[in-house]
Formats: C-alpha cells, structure tokens, sequence
C-alpha cells in the first residue's frame, strides 16, 4: 500500500480520517443549530405519524385532542427553565 510522500499516511488512514471528521462536522453542526421555537404540538404535527392500531392514524393532530396542547407547552417550559438553569453561571454572594 502507497503512503502519502508528506505525512506517510495510507489511503486507508486518509479515508479513515476524512470519515471522522465528517461526524465531528455533523455533530457540530446540529449542536450549534438553532433551538426549533415551535410548541411541542406543531413540532408534533410536522413530525408524528400515528399507526393504523389507532382510531386515527395518519399524521398527528392536535385537533383531535386538543387537551394535550397545554400539558406538553407546560413541560415543554419546564425543561427548558431546567436547562437554563444548570447551564447558568453560579452566582455566590
């Protein structure tokens, strides 16, 4: 197998490499993305497709059961005071 005349990699190393780094680009990437600001509930309607067990399959709506909107915003600001919370910097006195 041919090494790199400069680092004295082979091919093999290269692709292993670039591989890596692609994930750590990937993982920078969503880690840095935007927080989504929609309500659990609208995230729900874009993203939750209900199976044909339940008397409503397709995808979710939340007009079929509106009562769950506020107990899943109400969670939803928990967690996210929470997390405010403990990436916050202490403060002493």
């Amino acid at each position: 197998m041919e090494k790199h005349y400069l680092t004295g990699l082979t091919i093999r190393h290269v692709i292993m490499s670039r591989g890596r780094s692609d994930r750590v680009l990937k993982g920078f990437k969503a880690a840095t993305r935007p927080a989504d600001s929609r309500t659990p509930w609208q995230w729900c309607e874009s993203h939750i497709v209900v199976d044909n067990t339940s008397p409503m399959p397709g995808r979710w709506r939340s007009d079929n059961s509106p009562w769950v909107k506020e107990p899943m915003e109400v969670a939803a600001d928990s967690l996210k005071n929470s997390a405010r919370n403990t990436t916050s910097p202490s403060r002493t006195p």
